[in-house]
Parts: C-alpha cells; structure tokens; sequence
C-alpha cells in the first residue's frame, strides 16, 4: 500500500518539476536564438527563425531598442 502511495508521490513530483522547468528552457531557448521574451505576453520576439520571414515593418520593430520599463 505504501509502495504505491510512494510511486505516485514521486510521480507527480517528475511530472510538477517538467512542467515547472518547460517554461524555463523556452526562454533559454529564446534567447539562445537571439531574441527577446516578452513575459506579458509569455512569447519570444525578434529570434533569428522569426526574423528569416519577417516582414520590413517587423525587422524594423526588432532593430530598434525596446523601451525601457517605468522607473528605470
């Protein structure tokens, strides 16, 4: 009885810590590929993939220097 309590237990601690550790590979993986993470919107801008199609309005956006948060 106990064993099986165990197992599940372990379980769902894998399965808490892969989901809890997905969100942070994203954005190592963002910004590896250049870009930038945008956490209001839980997305990566202006990577090197997203670039190779951009349209001129789009490179234009991620050439220029992201505005600076209030305060800073």
């Amino acid at each position: 009885m106990w064993r099986k309590a165990l197992i599940a237990i372990a379980l769902l601690a894998v399965v808490a810590a892969g989901l809890w550790l997905w969100r942070f590979i994203a954005i190592d993986r963002c910004l590896d590929d250049g870009g930038g993470w945008d956490h209001d919107k839980n997305l990566c801008e202006c990577s090197r993939s997203e670039m190779a199609n951009a349209s001129p309005e789009r490179l234009k956006y991620c050439e220029e220097d992201p505005p600076l948060p209030p305060g800073k």
